[in-house]
Formats: C-alpha cells, structure tokens, sequence
C-alpha cells in the first residue's frame, strides 16, 4: 500500500535529485498550463487533474501571453 509518508519521501526524493524545489502542489499548476499550452479542451483538463468547478481551473491555468500571441497570429 503506497502511503501519504511514502509519497511525501519518494516526491521529496525526485525534487533532491532533479534540483527542483517546488511544492507538490506547485506542480498542478504547471500542468494546468502546459496541457492548456498544448491543446487540451477544458474538460480534458478537468478530468485529468480533478476540478469539479471552473473558476478553480482558472485560477491554476497561468498561460504566458506569448502562447496566446502565437494562437492569434
């Protein structure tokens, strides 16, 4: 059974070696973005990372204005 403190040494473990140091909790957002960024409908998004309400979607979504230019143009 993988557990809450199994998770938290395995994550801490891969944040050590990547050199990252981000918040399990940072990484929804960064999902959030790049699968907007990469074409994902709204839906697909929510499913997948488990929003049940738009606004909180929202709130995760951070897409950079270089992405949305290149959309437009």
């Amino acid at each position: 059974i993988f557990t809450v403190n199994a998770f938290r040494f395995y994550f801490y473990q891969a944040k050590k070696r990547a050199g990252v140091n981000k918040r399990f909790h940072d990484t929804r957002h960064t999902f959030a973005t790049r699968m907007t960024e990469k074409g994902w409908s709204i839906t697909e998004l929510a499913q997948q990372g488990g929003w049940k309400q738009l606004q909180v979607l929202k709130r995760y979504t951070h897409i950079d204005a270089k992405v949305l230019a290149k959309k437009l143009g």
